[in-house]
Parts: C-alpha cells; structure tokens; sequence
C-alpha cells in the first residue's frame, strides 16, 4: 500500500488540472448572473470594435468571450451548467431542450446534431453546442439571444478544449458530433 501511494505521489496525474488562470475564469464565470454574462459580452464586443478602428486591417475574425480549459468534459460540465443561462430563463440543459443541428454550409459539421437549443415563449433563445474552427479549435458555443431595444441582443461565449491534451483536430470534434447523433 506504502508503495502504491509513494508511485501516485511521484507519478504525474494524468487527469487535466486547471492552471490557476483557468481557474479564476472559470470561476468568474461560474458565478456571475445573466445580466453581468450579457454585460460582459457587450463590452468585449465594444473593445473589439475599438480595435478594429485601430487597426483596420487587423484580422479580428468574431468579438465572442472565450474561456480555455484543458478537456473536452470540463469544458461540457461548463457550457451545460453555466448559471447564467438560469439566471437568463432557461431551464437546465435537457429534456426540455431540442436538438441542435448545424446548417451552415461552410462548417465541417453541417447536417450533424451539435448541441441544444431552447426557446422560450417570449423569443428568447438559448444555444449551447459543439463546434470547430482553425483558429480557435474544438469548443462548446453558449449563444444567448434576448430581446432587447435593437431586436435580439446576443450574449456568446467560447469554451475552448484540447484533446488529448493537444489542440483538437476538425476531424475528431466531428467524430464527437456524430456521437450525438
């Protein structure tokens, strides 16, 4: 017993641990309500913008928060579980959500179940899926969609993964996909 407990001391964990920056994003975001994810975004999106005007050609492709994590569960555990989403209206993420299937043509996804949707009975729509993209890699999309002054106000966060502990290729998040199918 003695030994088996000196090897797990000495032996690296092979479980993904958060680096203490993970953390404190993830904590942030665990505990902040709806009002302050929307608050967020918007002013994410604003510092954006401000830098598009800096520097026009700066290739800044979307303005969405992101948060980092190592793997592909706790980055699930998350999008699933984000308080913000109840604090919004929206019901946990399950039976009473609808499946979620790409059509954008240009995604390596398309026609794939990806993720969840729901829509409220005021029009507010909530989306948390699986997506892929080059620059950022596999990661779960939460989109916010509430009705707002200038029609719907979106709120969107990345929630970005490895795997395997390397950056995810198009070809295994698509294999994910087709898991949800």
């Amino acid at each position: 017993m003695k030994l088996l407990l000196i090897g797990l001391i000495l032996i690296p964990s092979l479980s993904y641990a958060l680096s203490c920056k993970q953390a404190e994003e993830l904590g942030e975001y665990m505990s902040m309500n709806g009002r302050g994810f929307i608050e967020k975004y918007k002013a994410h999106k604003i510092k954006i913008e401000e830098l598009k005007k800096k520097d026009p050609k700066a290739k800044i492709k979307d303005s969405e928060l992101t948060l980092a994590l190592d793997d592909v569960n706790q980055a699930r555990r998350t999008a699933y579980n984000l308080p913000a989403l109840k604090d919004l209206g929206f019901p946990p993420v399950g039976k009473n959500w609808e499946p979620f299937v790409v059509k954008m043509e240009s995604s390596s996804l398309k026609e794939l179940r990806s993720g969840w949707q729901f829509k409220t009975a005021n029009g507010d729509v909530a989306r948390v899926r699986l997506d892929y993209d080059p620059v950022k890699g596999g990661h779960y999309n939460v989109e916010v969609f509430k009705k707002g002054a200038s029609g719907k106000e979106p709120a969107k966060l990345a929630i970005t993964f490895n795997c395997n502990g390397k950056p995810c290729t198009g070809d295994q998040i698509k294999k994910m996909a087709k898991g949800f199918n």
